[in-house]
């Protein structure tokens, strides 16, 4: 029994942590891998791509775990990109504001 409580207790640990610090660690993580790979990349290591792409995941990962805690995006390029392409469909922000035009316009 202590076992099931000690796993339980460890998963709630984890969980607020990366409820507090999953945003900004994603995003700077990302952003890290990002630049690393771009450097890889101008020095012509193929596998530098991969580093690039899960370095631009992470970094809109974090903005996306940003937004779903505080109903607004930290950067405009996130926001532009969540709300202009694919990704649209699960942006967090979405349907969480009150319009206040009428749809008249008046």
């Amino acid at each position: 029994m202590t076992g099931v409580l000690s796993t339980v207790a460890l998963l709630a640990v984890i969980g607020l942590g990366v409820w507090i610090f999953g945003s900004f660690a994603l995003r700077l993580g990302g952003l890290l891998l990002f630049l690393l790979g771009l450097v890889g990349l101008l020095q012509g290591t193929p596998a530098a791509l991969l580093v690039v792409v899960i370095g631009g995941v992470a970094w809109l990962g974090g903005h996306w775990l940003f937004a779903y805690k505080h109903h607004a995006f930290r950067s405009a390029i996130a926001q532009r990109l969540f709300a202009q392409t694919f990704l649209a469909r699960v942006d967090p922000t979405r349907r969480w504001g009150v319009p206040t035009v009428s749809r008249d316009g008046l």
